[in-house]
């Protein structure tokens, strides 16, 4: 039994955190680090310095800072690349494309509003 958090920004975006299992988790998190080296990013903004916790000079840093969380919209931009780059992509974190590509399939239908319906009713 899973269970998903939906939740929306002052800035009217909205989110998601969905738990993953473990190799999972590995697995697109290499992903992640991969396609953040490769892509070009929007105004030179890598998605990694871009997140990371800025330390404000009158008040002491965070230790508890999360650090396990990947970002879905990096992770997306895997399916739009061209299929021999995933392929290449794939191989350079030593798992195959159709890995990644379930992985983003179980994804996406873990954060389906049907899923979170049914589950809800469960």
């Amino acid at each position: 039994n899973r269970t998903n958090v939906v939740f929306g920004t002052v800035g009217g975006a909205m989110g998601c955190v969905a738990p993953l299992e473990e190799n999972t988790y590995r697995r697109l998190q290499e992903l992640t680090k991969q396609l953040a080296r490769m892509l070009y990013h929007s105004a030179g903004l890598n998605p990694d310095s871009f997140r990371r916790q800025q330390h404000l000079p009158n008040l002491p840093p965070r230790h508890n800072a999360p650090t396990a969380m990947l970002d879905g919209e990096l992770l997306w931009c895997f399916t739009q690349l061209e299929v021999p780059v995933q392929f290449e992509v794939a191989k350079s974190i030593s798992t195959t494309r159709e890995q990644l590509m379930s992985n983003l399939r179980e994804l996406t239908l873990s954060m389906s509003p049907a899923s979170v319906v049914i589950q809800a009713r469960s």
